[in-house]
């Protein structure tokens, strides 16, 4: 894991904690008829969390999304 890895995995945790999209596709790369939704749990510009009783199993949910799509979008992927 190189320095480049690093900065793809954090955007790409950012990404999952503070923004509503939709995501999803088949292993053979085709997209689902019905993608998934992650919406956001903290304010992308002050950081505060958007609901009242985020805890730390929501976050950490989110961390592991980022890190699933920083592994997809990584170059060095083994």
């Amino acid at each position: 894991m190189n320095r480049a890895d690093v900065k793809l995995a954090k955007s790409k945790i950012l990404k999952c904690l503070t923004e509503d999209f939709e995501y999803g596709k088949r292993k053979d790369g085709t997209p689902l008829k019905r993608k998934i939704k992650n919406q956001a749990i903290f304010d992308k510009i002050k950081g505060y969390a958007i609901y009242n009783g985020t805890d730390l199993e929501m976050v950490m949910d989110k961390v592991i999304l980022g890190l699933y799509f920083s592994l997809d979008d990584s170059e060095n992927f083994i």
